[in-house]
């Protein structure tokens, strides 16, 4: 790892600018030359820059050569040792990067279930904590993240015989979101080869689902029976949301179909209109 590097990783950690970072003691410019190993700072200016990203200055003037800690942790991660790369990422000097978040993340995760399948539940308890605390600054994190973590809380509840109830609600209300978009999917499969009794389940297990796109799937339902009045109320709800350009233009061709065999042109009229302009 390069000072260059080192500098851009530390300020990049820090979510400081260029122009934040070089203050009043140098200017932007030359910042941006030492990031891209372009000039030799003073040892003032590596004092100055040290305390200004809050980290040693002995870290910036290490030798540069041979793997970085970083890339020693992905190594571990490939090979499966991820208990050694969460030691060798909490022994970093310097804020983690994002990428370093989030594999922090994932091998702490991986290294509690570890922890936990060989029985020591203090270890998989710390492991979790670091995957949270990683994860509490992480931008690229997904749900499914969230719903490990309480997973793996679930788990250790249950190994240790306390806060099952709280670790349960958490980890229901984690999963509840991915749960509703499975069941839509599957409300959308089911409709689209005619299985109404079938999408009529999954919309009712789909609880907690985008709300706009649960009244578009019910609409089309009751289009599907002749139910018209019922269609035209879920579609004009639906239509009012928040939808995806193919799924606007869906609810408002059955919006109109629904309209027309209720005999209310107007409505009928407006949604064709609408459609034709998108």
């Amino acid at each position: 790892m390069t000072l260059g590097e080192k500098l851009t990783a530390a300020r990049q950690a820090r979510g400081l600018t260029q122009t934040q970072t070089a203050g009043e003691a140098i200017t932007r410019n030359m910042l941006s030359q030492l990031e891209h190993d372009q000039a030799e700072p003073s040892l003032k200016t590596l004092r100055y820059l040290a305390a200004r990203l809050e980290v040693p200055l002995s870290w910036l003037l290490e030798d540069g050569d041979g793997a970085s800690a970083l890339e020693q942790a992905r190594q571990c991660y490939r090979s499966g040792d991820f208990a050694a790369c969460v030691r060798l990422l909490e022994a970093q000097r310097t804020p983690l990067t994002e990428e370093g978040q989030l594999l922090g993340c994932r091998a702490a995760l991986a290294a509690g279930w570890a922890a936990l399948n060989c029985g020591d539940a203090a270890e998989a308890a710390s492991m979790a904590a670091l995957a949270e605390r990683w994860a509490a600054d992480a931008l690229y994190l997904g749900p499914e993240t969230d719903v490990a973590l309480c997973e793996l809380r679930l788990r250790l509840a249950l190994e240790q015989g306390q806060g099952i109830a709280a670790a349960q609600a958490a980890w229901e209300a984690a999963w509840a979101p991915a749960e509703a978009r499975r069941q839509l999917l599957l409300a959308r499969l089911a409709l689209a080869e005619g299985r109404l009794r079938e999408a009529a389940q999954a919309l009712r297990r789909a609880e907690g689902g985008p709300a706009a796109e649960t009244a578009l799937l019910r609409g089309l339902l009751e289009a599907a029976r002749g139910r018209h009045r019922e269609a035209a109320a879920q579609l004009s709800r639906a239509e009012a949301g928040e939808l995806s350009l193919p799924d606007r233009r869906r609810c408002l061709a059955a919006l109109e179909q629904s309209a027309l065999a209720l005999e209310d042109y107007q409505t009928a009229y407006a949604c064709a209109a609408k459609a034709r302009a998108l």
